[in-house]
């Protein structure tokens, strides 16, 4: 295997990494969105009352981790195409000789992405997700400036996706934010929290 080989791994494994903080990021904070789990939040110095203001702006900072996920998708198979299935496809030579370049070069890129989307899959977005969804809390805590750090570069793109999705969804009644209306469940979540605390 020669060095470059070895940095282009080294830098997919950058990504799966960065891919896995986003995962659990973003599990996290699906499961924190619960009244009483950001009350908590909060009552835990300066980063709970940031880590409860990413839960009550949840959509806000999800649109922020999905379009630096995509980003990261894109890069990590960009790089598994373009600079490690040449690399494959000279290896495949025995398997389909010299006679058939192109399959061979096709199918050096569909190893190599399926091997490597496989790597990703696991430990760039189920293994962290599932963590994330299970130490909801202990993740914001730990992640949240660098949750905030993703939030702030991303924010325009965000912002112009936003507006771009409101002209395209708008003849159809739709709207990014509708997320953001408070469901029947979350309304029984308050009272029923109010109620534990004497509120009501």
């Amino acid at each position: 295997m020669s060095a470059t080989t070895e940095q282009l791994l080294l830098l997919e494994l950058v990504l799966v990494a960065m891919l896995a903080v986003l995962s659990m990021s973003e599990a996290a904070l699906h499961t924190i969105r619960r009244p009483q789990v950001i009350e908590e939040l909060t009552q835990r110095g300066r980063r709970g009352r940031r880590a409860g203001t990413m839960g009550r702006k949840a959509i806000e900072y999800l649109a922020a981790i999905q379009v630096a996920e995509f980003l990261i998708v894109f890069a990590f198979s960009g790089i598994a195409a373009a600079y490690l299935a040449p690399r494959l496809s000279d290896v495949l030579q025995f398997l389909f000789g010299r006679d058939a370049p192109v399959v061979r070069d096709i199918a050096a890129v569909v190893a190599t992405v399926a091997v490597l989307s496989l790597v990703a899959v696991l430990f760039g977005l189920f293994v962290p997700r599932a963590i994330g969804a299970r130490h909801a809390q202990a993740v914001l805590l730990v992640l949240v400036w660098p949750l905030e750090f993703v939030t702030w570069i991303t924010r325009p793109l965000v912002a112009v996706l936003f507006a771009l999705t409101r002209f395209i969804t708008g003849p159809f009644g739709g709207t990014p934010q509708s997320g953001m209306l408070v469901t029947d469940d979350e309304i029984k979540e308050l009272v029923e929290t109010g109620q534990a605390q004497g509120v009501l």
